[in-house]
């Protein structure tokens, strides 16, 4: 192949990866906007010009330690002191999104750089697009901090490699700087650290004489970080949230569902059992790829142990241990079959994007009509009322109550008055004219109530809560 083909390729490539990531990027700004649930979390903070501190997400109680998890936000406040919109916030989404994009179009490009030019984009472009692909929808929410996550760790994985070819200590730095800040971003990623240093220790000493300073970092600042989880959150994990939580199945059988929704993980565990079988027969050497499989797999069993099985974190895993398995479908089946893989996957993951999207459009548009009339009411002089019969304390009644803070946020968020508040009523009052507010789980909580659409017409939906004009 020619230079002139080669280049040609070269900008096809970026041109292709240019389009579809700006594309992907307009849409997580576009129509941005609040939601009612745990948007209210940051609302509560960089939304009215608080900054995040650590202590805010150190929940010992509750099983939940990741005190770094939203400091990118604080960000917004070095150009705004006062009230930040949710568009503000979305630009931190569109920039990380780009990083990790970038970070992962480049990371591919490297590993098959010795392949031909036709293979090295192809495999390359497909393979950056089955993580984008993957990974975006969670940038469309404000309300986790699990983009944050993906990112760190698509940088971190990306300069690994880049030590393992280059053998520059600068990468090396760079990756303990990075997955140290990612670890305090969510609990489990303790795990990646001391995975990848102990399988580097145990099984990466020879080819890495001089690099092994590297391994110990790394499985030091694992150990560090397991320390401080161990003995003030693990002893309260019983209490962590997961995500079976209310949903009426096991621990083990979510895990299970979320396992078997992340088919990147299950390639993974295929390709380690074949990996494991040619170690054991051939004796051959144990290698960097190995070793992200190794700390994927072992992030997943943390996921697990740690109560925290929602797919967002099993992506984590996926992020790991989807280099490994495009290098051994390479090893093993040449670019062919492999790229007919990753169109499979590529095909998966694309063809959900559109209905993610437009679904998170039409939920940003909606929200903001439903909001802007409700505050208008209450602008004009119409009380607000919070309808909440009595009911035992269990799930759906904290169901109602976080609804209601979130609801509130909002509407304070909305007037520019932290002093606002809902008139609580536990009992419907015919004589008091307003908007009366109910959320869907008073049908479970209290199904005997007097219901308010027998009264009043409906003037508010969004997010399981409706509110009625009463009289």
């Amino acid at each position: 192949m020619t230079m002139k083909m080669e280049r040609s390729l070269k900008y096809a490539f970026w041109a292709i990866w240019a389009l579809i990531v700006g594309t992907c990027a307009c849409f997580i700004v576009f129509h941005a906007q609040w939601c009612i649930g745990d948007d209210a979390i940051i609302m509560n903070h960089t939304g009215f010009g608080i900054p995040f501190s650590p202590s805010d997400t150190i929940l010992p109680g509750l099983g939940r330690f990741y005190p770094f998890a939203y400091l990118a936000y604080d960000i917004l406040l070095t150009f705004s002191s006062g009230y930040l919109s949710a568009t503000a916030h979305y630009w931190i989404h569109l920039a990380w999104f780009v990083v990790l994009s970038l970070s992962t179009a480049c990371l591919f490009l490297s590993l098959f750089e010795s392949q031909a030019p036709i293979w090295k984009y192809s495999l390359s472009l497909f393979s950056t697009f089955v993580i984008v692909f993957r990974l975006y929808p969670d940038y469309l929410n404000v309300f986790s901090s699990i983009w944050g996550s993906y990112t760190l760790l698509g940088v971190f994985v990306y300069l690994c490699w880049m030590f393992h070819a280059k053998r520059k200590a600068v990468y090396a730095i760079l990756a303990l700087v990075v997955i140290n800040y990612a670890q305090f971003c969510l609990e489990c990623e303790f795990v990646i650290p001391l995975s990848m240093g102990a399988g580097g220790i145990l099984f990466l000493r020879e080819e890495y004489k001089k690099g092994r300073w590297f391994f110990w970092a790394l499985a030091g600042s694992g150990l560090l970080y397991l320390a401080l989880y161990g003995t003030m959150v693990f002893p309260h994990i019983k209490h962590a949230y997961d995500g079976a939580h209310g949903s009426g199945v096991t621990l083990l059988s979510n895990t299970i569902r979320m396992f078997i929704g992340n088919k990147i993980v299950i390639l993974a565990l295929v390709t380690a059992a074949v990996r494991a079988v040619d170690w054991i027969r051939h004796r051959w050497d144990y290698t960097f790829f190995d070793n992200l499989l190794l700390a994927g797999l072992a992030f997943t069993f943390t996921c697990y142990v740690l109560r925290l099985n929602w797919t967002m974190y099993y992506n984590l895993g996926a992020i790991l241990v989807f280099p490994a398995v495009v290098h051994f479908s390479h090893q093993y089946l040449k670019s062919p079959l492999t790229l007919a893989i990753l169109a499979a996957l590529l095909c998966l993951y694309g063809h959900k994007l559109p209905r993610v999207i437009r679904s998170n459009q039409t939920k940003r548009t909606t929200t903001a009509v439903q909001m802007e009339s409700l505050v208008q009411s209450s602008r004009e002089g119409k009380t607000l009322y919070w309808y909440c019969p009595k009911a035992p304390y269990g799930k759906d009644a904290e169901q109602r109550t976080w609804k209601e803070n979130s609801l509130r946020s909002y509407i304070q968020w909305m007037l520019r008055d932290p002093s606002f508040d809902f008139e609580i009523r536990e009992s419907f009052e015919a004589d008091a004219s307003g908007i009366w507010l109910e959320c869907r789980e008073n049908d479970l909580l209290a199904p005997d109530r007097e219901k308010l659409s027998d009264h009043g017409k409906e003037c508010f939906v969004s997010s399981g809560i409706k509110g009625y004009l009463c009289p």
